[in-house]
């Protein structure tokens, strides 16, 4: 019986190790749109609470940063208490007993290391530390934001929904430094979080951004660069016998074709509705499109949806003209009746 017990904690133990040894090439929370990452490997991420700025009570003592502003009072001695600044090497340079290492210690640290340089000139002194003025922190946010550059906080509870509100929020319209009068982007799938040379964290921005998905909203620390890809202008073209024929840009993953059309203005009277077309090519370099055929009719007066279909980026929606149209055509024209089984024979008729 003991040995049997001793099996399964040995099992168990080592089933423990497995885990944690496999653990930080998983992708991040399994997101369900894994971006292409061939540059690094993703980390996992940390479990985050709900609100990580309230409901984490328990964190870690500050610790004095270069550029910290620092009030320092020895009871008794006036002449030694006032405000230290945090060189750009850690120190600070104190009265009497000169430099002091004071970045990367708690105030009750650095409050004992002065007392104890003090202790050799005054007995038993009392030392406080308090911080007036917190050095921010930088963080670097580029891409498709409005404001890419550095950011600036002050606390160690800035998130990366927070990193992007300070840098202006994801750009859908109007990014700096497009070339396009109106520029419509797409939503973007993917922020990364560069760490350093070897921690790259992959979030799932719109699991964040529009599913609210707050596991993902990850704390920013100092020197992140937090990078958004920037999506591309995403168009349909709309041809034939529209009223405008136009390049309409594609402003959400809902516009459909009738959406599209209207946007070129409507349909002309010479306009089939039965035969319209919409031309999609599954890659770039696919050499031959799908062409998907659309009635009109049969969306208007038998509410087939089906007919109502999405568009995507770089679709053409082709209306050809009626046969009626051809038929007028030829009594205006006479003799030119002669080229019309061309031209029916050409668009499908």
């Amino acid at each position: 019986m003991k040995s049997a017990i001793r099996l399964k904690v040995i099992l168990l133990t080592l089933t423990s190790l497995l885990v944690c040894s496999i653990l930080p090439v998983i992708s991040v929370a399994q997101q369900d749109q894994k971006p292409n990452s061939d540059r690094k490997q993703a980390i996992d991420l940390p479990e985050i609470p709900n609100n990580p700025a309230t409901e984490n009570t328990e964190r870690a003592p500050y610790k004095i940063r270069i550029g910290d502003e620092l009030d320092i009072k020895v009871i008794g001695e006036l002449q030694l208490s006032h405000a230290y600044p945090v060189g750009p090497d850690g120190r600070i340079t104190f009265d009497y007993i000169g430099s002091v290492e004071a970045a990367g210690l708690t105030r009750e640290q650095l409050a004992e290391r002065v007392k104890g340089k003090l202790s050799e000139i005054y007995q038993n002194p009392l030392v406080s530390v308090a911080i007036t003025k917190y050095s921010p922190l930088k963080a670097y946010v580029l891409g498709q934001v409005m404001k890419p550059g550095p950011i600036e906080f002050t606390t160690d509870t800035t998130t990366l929904l927070r990193a992007l509100s300070l840098a202006g929020g994801v750009a859908r319209e109007n990014a700096p430094g497009q070339g396009y009068s109106t520029p419509i982007y797409a939503p973007p799938d993917v922020a990364y979080i560069i760490r350093n040379p070897d921690t790259i964290i992959n979030i799932n921005l719109r699991d964040l951004l529009e599913a609210g998905n707050r596991k993902l909203d990850v704390p920013i620390k100092e020197d992140d660069f937090i990078f958004v890809p920037i999506g591309k202008h995403r168009r349909v073209f709309v041809m034939g016998e529209v009223k405008n024929p136009t390049v309409v840009d594609i402003r959400n993953d809902d516009m459909d074709v009738v959406t599209a059309i209207a946007t070129a203005g409507g349909l002309t009277a010479a306009a089939s509705q039965t035969q319209i077309k919409l031309i999609r090519k599954e890659n770039p370099s696919d050499p031959r499109p799908h062409v998907y055929n659309i009635n009109f009719k049969a969306l208007a007066k038998k509410g087939e949806l089906s007919q109502d279909l999405k568009v995507q980026d770089q679709d053409v929606i082709l209306v050809p003209k009626s046969k009626a149209s051809y038929l007028r055509f030829v009594f205006d024209n006479g003799g030119s009746a002669l080229i019309i089984p061309l031209v029916l024979a050409a668009t499908g008729y």
